[in-house]
């Protein structure tokens, strides 16, 4: 607080910057020396200095250097009319504030009252005095903030500038007008009665931070002012009685004796009021002796020199800097409350806990954390740890803290979970370091303190927090923070390099360190089973850490239970068995919590759109959960006009009518998916870490164990649930578009399909779905099975002549032909075309695709004249019913020219290929289907001899499949169609260029559809023959038995293809 104004005001300003200079001995880096950042009230009259400090935010360098200025250019020049009282210009004051304030803030007319929403640090004030309502001293308080009672004028910072400085022996009075009602009001200087107004501060401090303390109060005067005293007058004076003027002009401006008064009041209460006032040499100056500026540094410095305004600073200083608690704002303006001495319940500080003794891992992570931590430079570090919850996240921080624990005065932990228990806990660090006793007392101190410390936030799982906990982290050059929480939305808080660090699991060796740990067993007592069992069990706990440590926990305690035993259990009884273990667990962590604890807080806080998603993916495949798969269920047509049926599922199914009523709120006008809808969904669940989103693939995967969880909390049947899951799946199947990215699609529903048959699903009312994707994927057992039930299913509902019945008939004969049964395939293709010759209309799709179906497996038989008669009938019915050209009539012109080409009628397939050719080419030059034909049509040059062309056709192929050859992702057609390179190499005499394509291929194509795909395994057999074709024989024969020993165990040993195999490697 600063009183007194004039050119005697510069002393003051003076002895605030040797206070400063001795802060920079406690902060050394504090530069430039800012009053405002150390003060949370800044309040005076006279000249404007604390507006100068406050409001405008000077350094102290720069206040006084203004401060000169304004002196220089206000009082230098007086008037020469002899008019009024006032001796000085209050044009050139007007002037030289309104430079002043352009310079600081930009704008002349800035307001006084700061714009809204700032945060106005510290609070300023100015006084002045009503000029026609002197009654009391009762001065009018010119603010920067706002208040409801007695509210300040609404004025600029130059009009308040002006009021505080209107002494009516230096200038005129000034008015201000209310922008509201218009009226003017005319003010002086708040010299006059107000001095020194620090008890009218005291009060408005109470007023604005009730319940809070007050460590330091800093009281700086503009000089003493000669000794108030009545002289005695002469004779002239008793006429005119200017010697009482003269007494009562110097007791209204009279600061001391208002400061002896402060010094009564806070004389019990050590080092909190300090005051300090140059009391030499500047008792006979005038408030206008600017040419005696350079006489006030003298008289400061000598001041200063007294040993007791030395230790006087020196306390000050600390006050200051560590913010102690002094006295409650309560009492500061002398008013006793009307309970003193009332007992106030004693406060415990929880203390930061140490990391368990089973700490095991994460070595990686901590090292980040650490170095962000223990950094060089200074500033707010605020590192977040996020993860899904049982993961470890408290334990990697508390581990942190403990391997920097050197590098902190202070660690404060604080419970998270909500904003009270924040409160709360900074709110018992306040009182029990006595710094006061609300949290913003806690935040306060911590801000200013020359000290490192940390704060610790953890489990802030609260959504509010995310945009909330900012304010509860202090700010300050030497702040930390770590925050744990399973809300990956709250990594923006982070700040730092490197401050963010996602927990997912545990890598497989932190895992099985962590449950050898926790069991007490030692790695070099495992037996290869042993160490095979905790390999796998860790997979089945997807190396989750607290499922880890249940799982050690049980072993523990239930000695009969090794690994392998352990094992068995939780695979035939898993909840059981978790449930148990999470019970030991606690016998080792006494605050443990289970993991249904922890996943159901998250799963509380979602919508019930959301939960309603997280049981659809209880049963799926737990990687790689793509939106592509709701939005094709989405739009599953009524008609699926690739079958050529009508609706395969059975639509008056509860599943069914479930997932579509709930797949149809992502549908907007005209059936347009709604992505924004469905990410909203996923970022629900992904806030909670419940599903996490892959960046890399562009899917979500949700932790194993979480999905376990998940199943055993949907309201409905688990049965009923596992059968929406299938729907969803089917329903995405049966949405075929003729598109590049329909292959992409099946490859990422496989693992989906597989899930779900492998929870003991029979195919449901899915099986034709499911059947027809195993026959893509190459999995002929599974399919025959799928089909066969589904084939039995349709006879007995809908009939054997139904439509339905018929596809999954056809579906079983093209199955069993693939797994070389090719006698009963052509059997049940054979009954199935008949039925529908008989029963449907002709031209009818399903007689076509039973006739398609019979051309296939006559071909396979090497029958290529019933095959060609087959496929050309197809194309007859379809000229006959004017069928235009589509993709279904241009695969009916494929297969018929794959049968000229079997069947060695190469210029009949070359007139073929060469029209799907020219209708393809709409398609442009990269589509894989175009270069399928165009790799045809070159096989067919080369046969017939024709190698120029073949070569021509062959080169611009092999240019675009280049183009189109990125990294692991290639369409099986491409990969074909470098096959019938290859292929066109060999017919060439070209051996070495053959082998090598095959060889891209083969790798290609195990990356794509795994090693024991049928399609895989024949590419390994012709690059074995490839090698042969070298003399490479070696090679050659390895690569057989390998394909030999892969066709038995999927096919058979009988199977035609594992026989050819062992043919050809018994006479290479």
């Amino acid at each position: 607080m600063k009183d007194g104004g004039g050119a005697r005001g510069l002393s003051s300003l003076i002895v605030l910057k040797a206070l400063m200079l001795k802060m920079r001995e406690l902060e050394p880096n504090c530069e430039p020396l800012i009053p405002a950042d150390h003060f949370d009230y800044i309040a005076g009259s006279g000249t404007g200095g604390a507006c100068m400090l406050g409001r405008l935010r000077m350094p102290i360098d720069k206040a006084i250097e203004e401060y000169v200025k304004l002196m220089k250019s206000v009082f230098s020049e007086k008037k020469l009319s002899v008019s009024g009282s006032a001796v000085y210009k209050a044009k050139n004051l007007q002037e030289a504030l309104g430079v002043m304030i352009r310079e600081a803030t930009g704008d002349e007319e800035e307001m006084m009252i700061g714009r809204e929403g700032s945060t106005q640090n510290p609070k300023t004030a100015v006084f002045a005095m009503g000029k026609i309502n002197m009654n009391a001293c009762i001065p009018v308080m010119f603010r920067s903030y706002q208040v409801h009672a007695d509210p300040s004028p609404d004025c600029t910072i130059k009009e308040a500038l002006r009021a505080t400085m209107a002494h009516p022996d230096l200038f005129k009075s000034v008015e201000i007008k209310d922008p509201k009602t218009s009226l003017k009001q005319s003010f002086v200087g708040g010299e006059i009665g107000c001095n020194n107004p620090i008890a009218h501060v005291l009060a408005e401090v109470k007023r604005l931070y009730p319940g809070r303390h007050v460590a330091c109060i800093l009281s700086i005067g503009a000089g003493h002012t000669r000794t108030i005293q009545v002289s005695n007058p002469s004779l002239l004076r008793k006429v005119f009685r200017t010697q009482d003027v003269v007494t009562m002009k110097q007791m209204a401006t009279d600061s001391e004796r208002v400061a002896e008064e402060m010094k009564v009041r806070f004389k019990t209460k050590d080092r909190v009021y300090f005051r300090f006032n140059v009391d030499q040499g500047m008792q006979s100056m005038l408030p206008g002796s600017w040419e005696q500026l350079n006489d006030i540094s003298q008289y400061v410095r000598l001041y200063l020199e007294k040993p007791e305004v030395g230790n006087a600073m020196d306390h000050a200083i600390r006050s200051i800097a560590k913010r102690p608690i002094s006295i409650e704002t309560e009492l500061i303006d002398g008013h006793i409350p009307g309970q003193v001495g009332k007992n106030k319940p004693s406060t415990r500080l929880k203390r930061c806990p140490a990391p368990t003794a089973l700490y095991t891992g994460y070595d990686t992570q901590c090292r980040q954390l650490e170095t962000c931590l223990t950094r060089d430079e200074e500033g707010l570090c605020i590192c977040v740890i996020y993860g899904l919850g049982g993961v470890g996240k408290t334990q990697l921080a508390l581990n942190v803290i403990e391997r920097t624990s050197d590098k902190w005065d202070y660690v404060i932990y604080v419970d998270a979970s909500s904003e009270r228990s924040i409160k709360e806990a900074l709110q018992d660090f306040a009182v029990v370091n006595q710094v006061g006793e609300g949290h913003e007392d806690a935040i306060g101190w911590l801000e200013h303190i020359p000290k490192r410390w940390l704060l610790v936030l953890d489990n802030a799982d609260d959504r509010s927090l995310v945009t909330g906990i900012r304010q509860y982290i202090p700010r300050g050059r030497h702040a930390n923070a770590i925050i744990t929480t399973r809300l990956p939305d709250m990594a923006i808080v982070a700040k730092g390099v490197n401050s963010t660090c996602y927990l997912s699991c545990m890598d497989q060796e932190d895992g099985l360190a962590l449950l050898l740990k926790t069991a007490r067993m030692e790695e070099h007592e495992l037996s290869a089973v042993d160490r095979e069992a905790a390999v796998a069990l860790l997979q089945d706990l997807g190396c989750h850490a607290l499922a880890i440590v249940h799982a050690g926990a049980y072993m523990r305690y239930v000695h009969s239970v090794g690994i392998v035993k352990y094992r068995d259990l939780f695979l035939s009884e898993r909840h059981a068995i978790m449930k148990d273990s999470g019970t030991f667990y606690k016998k080792i962590e006494q605050h443990g919590k289970s993991l249904d604890t922890t996943w159901k807080l998250c799963y509380e806080l979602l919508q019930e759109p959301s939960k309603q998603m997280l049981w659809l993916m209880a049963f799926l495949n737990p990687r790689d959960i793509h939106e592509d798969l709701f939005k094709r269920a989405a739009h599953s047509t009524q008609d699926y006009e690739y079958l050529h049926v009508p609706c395969l599922t059975n639509t008056m199914s509860p599943a069914y009518n479930y997932v579509r009523g709930y797949l149809s709120t992502f549908l907007v006008s005209e059936g347009c998916w709604n992505t924004v809808r469905f990410a909203d969904i996923m970022a629900d669940l992904t806030s909670c870490s419940l599903v996490e989103f892959d960046r890399m693939n562009l899917g979500y995967n949700i932790h194993i164990l979480v999905q376990d969880w998940v199943r055993t909390i949907i309201p409905q049947a688990s049965e009923f649930a596992l059968d929406c899951t299938a729907t969803l799946v089917s329903e995405s199947l049966f949405n075929i578009q003729d598109d590049s990215e329909w292959f992409i699609f099946q490859r990422q529903v496989w693992p989906h399909v597989n899930s779900i048959l492998g929870h003991d699903h029979n195919g449901g009312e899915h099986p034709i779905a499911f059947s027809y994707l195993c026959l893509q994927m190459g999995e002929w057992d599974q399919a025959i099975r799928l089909a066969k039930k589904g084939a039995e299913v349709d006879k007995r509902l809908l009939g054997d002549i139904h439509i339905v019945t018929n596809w999954s008939k056809i579906l079983l004969s093209l199955a069993l032909l693939r797994s070389g049964q090719s006698s009963d395939s052509e059997k049940i293709a054979t009954e199935t075309l008949g039925s529908c010759k008989q029963f449907l209309v002709e031209g009818h799709p399903m007689t076509v695709e039973s006739q398609e179906c019979l051309s296939e497996i006559y071909a396979h038989q090497g029958r290529w004249d019933e095959a060609e008669g087959l496929q050309i009938q197809v194309l007859e019915t379809y000229k006959r019913l004017q069928i235009p050209e589509c993709p279904r009539v241009l695969a009916s012109k494929v297969n018929l020219a794959q049968i000229y080409l079997g069947s060695a009628q190469w210029a009949k397939a070359e007139e073929l290929w060469t029209v799907i050719l020219d209708t393809r080419k709409h398609l442009g030059e990269e589509h894989p289907d175009l270069l399928y034909a165009m790799s045809h049509l070159a096989i067919c040059f080369s046969l017939q001899g024709r190698h120029d062309e073949a070569e021509r056709l062959q080169e611009q192929i092999s240019k675009t499949t280049r183009r189109l050859w990125k990294g692991d992702h290639v369409h099986p057609r491409i990969l074909e169609s470098i096959s019938l390179i290859a292929l066109n190499h060999t017919i060439m005499g070209r051996l070495q260029e053959a082998k090598q394509l095959l060889l891209r291929v083969m790798e290609a194509r195990k990356r794509l559809f795994g090693e024991e795909h049928p399609d895989t395994v024949k590419t390994i057999q012709r690059v074995a023959m490839a090698y042969t074709q070298v003399g490479q024989y070696d090679k050659a024969q390895s690569l057989l038995i390998e394909v030999i020993d892969i066709s038995k165990r999927k096919l058979s040993a009988n199977h035609p293809d594992t026989q050819l195999y062992e043919l050809r490697w018994a006479f290479p």
